[in-house]
């Protein structure tokens, strides 16, 4: 008996995509995404990965200045 072949599938569209920014204590920052890909055959694959070769500088710095703005209102708030 012959196994049977693989089903062929392509991607039909892009769902939810998230990120996480990360600032710790000790200076390091890391941005990561996932994103969902659903599939042809109805499964859904998701991708994730580092987000910054996928970013432009301005968005880097963007993203850079947020999170900066951001401890320092919870460090405002919070403390």
């Amino acid at each position: 008996m012959a196994f049977s072949r693989e089903n062929t599938a392509t991607p039909q569209s892009i769902r939810d995509i998230s990120i996480q920014i990360t600032d710790l204590v000790n200076g390091s920052k890391a941005a990561t995404f996932s994103v969902q890909v659903l599939m042809s055959d109805g499964t859904m694959r998701v991708r994730t990965g580092d987000l910054v070769p996928h970013i432009t500088t301005a968005q880097r710095d963007g993203l850079l200045n947020f999170i900066a703005a951001l401890r320092t209102q919870a460090a405002g708030q919070i403390l």
